[in-house]
């Protein structure tokens, strides 16, 4: 390039810089792949932005339009507005632009739009059709709550053009009586299944409540006025439940119709004699004969009348056992003075609810501990009566705690932020996925968490405080104010790991004695959790963006990884929190110090509910949070809580760190980049004079590994070839050293 046309690029560059600093409205933003990440801040851009704006400014075709769908002014005097996109009147899924405003001028805008040009807006099947294709779809036997149709615009997981379609959601069980939840995209034209999407994220009188986890604590509980408490906290709307052997709802907000009222004669809930565990060591029938097909031997537990139950808790289903010993563990059957008691083993058909081959035998619940039992037909095994807490009881303080933590913290009145109403079901998870090993929050217009007993094996009752504290945020989460975040993808990596990181500080906040990183650690019996915020890969949860452990967000295992790749801003928020030292996957070492729980939950809880939409990517939580912390600390980007925030992400594998990282980036000298800058159409030369050949990756700054080299000694040539423009590190190791030359493309 010659001396003229550098004259001219900088005069060029001086004109851009001084029309931008004069404009007076909105007129480019920076977008790439259906996303906006943009910051404003002190270009003196007014904050009076409409949808015809937007439009001009993301290049859309004729017929796309966005309009204002949410305005609020924040306690920091920040005005936020979301635009959803529209194409032909048709709403966009998950395109919604968000512009953030202060005094007059707009500090950054962020959001996803779609491209939509001369899609077809016609209707070639009504939606009757639409949902019954949509129910056979995903299986669904028996619908449990009717919603309408709507017509939507998506952009397959398939990455072809947009489409019109039915957006159906269906609450449901299939044919063997599991609990489904799913919007479903049938393609208006073809009928075509598009997509399906997972709606499921898998306490005033007080008390004296003994707990299972967390030893006494003192609970909110509701007096009838006579002699009754129950488990109803008032002023918190939160209610906890009895589901066992409860029915299904078919209708109406409650997901069980007649799941029951917990209730103490005393403020002091104590704990109380229970059936633990049945176990059949010997069989002289057929029990195990034909298995398979639907046939599995099934434990049973209750109050006999004749040859049936009453009052019976949810079945044990042996799905893989063929022999004795079979061990029934985790009841939680609590008993009550003057009934009696009776346990069974049978050979189940699971899909007609018949039972054959059946072995019952009686239960002496006078005393505590193991005894033998015989049937009279040679059948015989052990049952255990222990004296144990009730996990509801956890249920019921974890989410009152929970519940003030939000309150406390963020001025947040419930999951939603109005005072909604909180319903914990405890044992309500069996007839929603045949196990009890699992904890799930089902969002509106059901509102509600729902805990397992455990296995009694390896897990203990899903009533801990981390896991409740976790269930609750996914309801906060899904009235974010945003639209929640799709449970799919990175969105839902990030859905999952944001109730990590409050499921984690609420630890903190309400235990902090016995505080840690580990998720689900009460949870496991023995040494065992669920997930490690501080070590992901631990438990084989990846720590740096698509490192080691990273599932495809395309694949059909969970989701596209939600529970896994979790681990990444999970990480993050524990390094921002704590700081650290380490090598990433991508070979970039990193040493800072954190900022502190305090100021790490804040800059989280306001990326979630200002910066993300529906589909939200790990970079836009990166950007998101930058601008939250922005938001809250102020605009100087030295400042320690900023520098912070990019360490971390920079550890994990995003963006680019600051000073105050491990310098790892050592140029060799016997290695020369030329030209530097390259044009995105060149190539550029690397010219080596190590004495062998080395392998060496280029990394784009979201630490994404974009091409694979082998530096040769002599000349190396490079085709630039697919790069966008931006700065770009070549990195390898030479000897156990690693270095690091930085390539810029224009």
């Amino acid at each position: 390039m010659n001396f003229k046309s550098i004259s001219m690029l900088v005069a060029s560059t001086a004109l851009t810089f001084s029309l931008a600093h004069a404009q007076e409205s909105l007129q480019t933003l920076n977008f790439k792949d259906g996303r906006v990440a943009q910051n404003l801040r002190g270009q003196k851009v007014l904050a009076s932005v409409d949808g015809n704006m937007l439009v001009k400014a993301l290049g859309l075709a004729e017929g796309n339009t966005f309009r204002v769908v949410k305005t609020t002014t924040d306690k920091l005097n920040i005005t936020h507005t979301n635009f959803q996109q529209y194409y032909n009147d048709v709403i966009v899924s998950g395109a919604v632009i968000m512009t953030h405003a202060k005094d007059g001028l707009l500090q950054s805008v962020n959001g996803h739009y779609l491209e939509v040009n001369g899609l077809s807006t016609s209707v070639s099947m009504d939606d009757t059709r639409a949902t019954g294709i949509a129910q056979e779809a995903i299986g669904v036997k028996t619908v449990m709550r009717n919603y309408a149709p709507e017509l939507q615009i998506i952009k397959p997981a398939t990455d072809e053009a947009a489409v019109m379609t039915y957006a159906i959601r269906i609450d449901g069980t299939n044919d063997q009586g599991v609990l489904l939840m799913k919007r479903v995209y049938i393609d208006v034209q073809s009928g075509k299944v598009q997509d399906v999407e997972e709606l499921i994220a898998h306490t005033d009188v007080d008390g004296t409540a003994h707990t299972f986890h967390s030893g006494q604590r003192t609970i909110t509980t509701d007096f009838d006025g006579v002699n009754s408490y129950r488990l109803y906290d008032n002023a918190r709307k939160i209610q906890t439940l009895d589901a066992t052997n409860a029915d299904q709802a078919t209708s109406g907000t409650n997901l069980f119709t007649n799941a029951k009222e917990y209730t103490n004669s005393t403020t002091e809930w104590l704990p109380r004699k229970a059936i633990m565990s049945t176990r059949l060591s010997v069989a002289t029938n057929n029990i195990f004969t034909g298995l398979g097909g639907g046939m599995f031997p099934v434990a049973l537990l209750g109050t006999p009348v004749g040859t049936d139950f009453e009052d019976p808790s949810w079945p044990q289903v042996f799905f893989n056992s063929t022999t004795t010993p079979l061990r029934a563990q985790g009841w939680f059957h609590f008993v009550n003075p003057g009934s009696s008691y009776s346990g069974a083993f049978v050979k189940a058909n699971v899909f007609n609810n018949s039972a054959t081959d059946s072995i019952i035998f009686p239960i002496n619940t006078a005393n505590l501990g193991p005894s033998t039992w015989t049937d009279g037909n040679g059948n015989s095994g052990t049952y255990l009566i222990d004296s144990v807490a009730n996990p509801a009881l956890d249920a019921h303080w974890g989410i009152a705690r929970t519940y003030d933590y939000y309150v406390e913290k963020f001025s947040r009145d419930s999951y939603d932020g109005q005072g909604g109403r909180i319903i914990n079901y405890m044992n309500g998870i069996f007839p929603m996925a045949y196990s009890q090993n699992n904890a799930a929050a089902l969002q509106a217009p059901y509102n509600s968490m729902v805990y397992g007993f455990g296995d009694g094996i390896y897990t203990n009752p899903f009533s801990a405080l981390d896991v409740t504290g976790h269930e609750y945020t996914h309801l906060v989460i899904s009235n974010n104010g945003n639209g929640g975040l799709r449970y799919q993808g990175e969105a839902g990596a990030l859905n999952e790991s944001f109730a990590d990181m409050f499921g984690a500080s609420i630890v903190f906040y309400a235990k902090p004695a016995s505080a840690n990183w580990r998720i689900g650690e009460e949870v496991y019996m023995g040494s065992g959790y669920m997930r490690s915020m501080s070590n992901p890969k631990i438990v084989s949860n990846p720590n740096t963006y698509k490192g080691q452990y990273w599932v495809s967000t395309s694949s059909n295992q969970d989701n596209g990884g939600v529970h896994t790749n979790s681990g990444v801003p999970n990480y993050w928020y524990y390094l921002l929190a704590e700081g650290g030292s380490g090598t990433n996957d991508n070979n970039y070492g990193y040493n800072f110090t954190g900022i502190g729980l305090e100021k790490a939950e804040k800059i989280a809880y306001r990326t979630l509910t200002e910066y993300l939409t529906y589909n939200a990517t790990f970079a836009d939580a990166f950007a998101g949070s930058l601008q939250a912390t922005i938001d809250l600390f102020g605009a100087d980007t030295t400042a320690a809580e900023y520098v912070a925030v990019k360490n971390a992400w920079y550890a994990v594998g995003l963006g680019e760190g600051s000073v105050s990282v491990k310098e790892v980036k050592t140029i060799n000298p016997n290695i020369d980049i030329y030209p530097n800058p390259v044009a995105a159409n060149a190539s550029f030369t690397i010219q080596s004079k190590l004495d062998k050949a080395v392998s060496a990756t280029v990394y784009n700054t979201l630490g994404q590994a974009v091409k694979v080299l082998t530096i040769k000694n002599g000349s190396n040539n490079v085709p630039v070839g697919g790069l966008s423009a931006g700065v770009y590190t070549v990195s390898f190791n030479v000897d156990g050293k690693q270095y690091v030359h930085k390539v810029t493309v224009f």
